[in-house]
């Protein structure tokens, strides 16, 4: 005995009156599941120097990925409500069923990609690709360069003298991150933006060799730019 749906307008409006709230309350509960973990690890992770170029990629490749989860939740919603106020219509042309079918699966396709995003995030390795990533950038940056050793010595020689500037201005100043006492050295005119851009720019190349990247050589400009910084520091009274 053979089995088939008889698909007539009735059945278009239940199918397409309950995908859209399945469809709706399953990305919204996701979204707003993925928006806190997003925001947690951007809150944690803040006042923690360390971090500093890694934890940005990643927030932004999961915000790009949440963008489009939204956009194509909102564009097969519009779609499905544009089915139901047309139900009449549709059931009396051919291919009917097939079309019904396909938009059918294609509303779970963002429920699918959420939980994609969720595994992501929560897998315990998630930076790991954008530490090597980000080591295999820095490979191709200039011509002349110095050992990851002898730039972190530079970096460690730039942090000691900037804390013990600021010391004398905040006396909370070993509570405070190296990049937090940077900018605030930029907003008051200490240093400029390039210098500022060059700091954080050496700041993250810093992290990814403390976190394991395959760092073989630093650009020596990096280096030169962080000791013309340090020398500024020692300069002033």
């Amino acid at each position: 005995m053979a089995y088939y749906i008889n698909m007539d307008y009735n059945t278009i409006d239940w199918v397409f009156s309950t995908l859209p709230q399945i469809l709706a309350a399953f990305v919204g509960l996701l979204v707003t599941g993925v928006i806190f973990i997003y925001s947690k690890i951007g809150n944690d992770t803040y006042p923690e120097d360390t971090w500093y170029g890694i934890i940005e990629p990643f927030q932004a490749s999961i915000w790009k990925k949440l963008k489009i989860v939204l956009i194509t939740t909102f564009i097969l919603l519009t779609i499905d409500l544009i089915v139901l106020t047309n139900d009449k219509t549709i059931a009396n042309e051919p291919y009917y069923k097939l079309v019904i079918y396909l938009m059918a699966i294609c509303n779970f396709i963002p429920i699918i990609k959420i939980f994609q995003l969720v595994l992501e995030i929560m897998n315990p390795n998630k930076f790991d690709n954008i530490i090597h990533n980000i080591a295999k950038e820095t490979q191709n940056e200039g011509i002349d360069f110095i050992s990851p050793t002898e730039f972190l010595n530079h970096m460690i020689d730039l942090e000691r003298n900037i804390r013990k500037k600021y010391t004398n201005v905040e006396k909370h100043t070993n509570i405070l991150s190296i990049r937090i006492i940077m900018q605030y050295y930029f907003e008051t005119g200490v240093i400029n933006k390039d210098e500022f851009d060059s700091f954080l720019h050496a700041l993250q190349l810093r992290n990814i060799i403390v976190h394991g990247g395959e760092v073989n050589d630093v650009n020596k400009n990096i280096d030169e730019s962080i000791k013309m910084i340090n020398r500024k520091f020692l300069s002033l009274h």
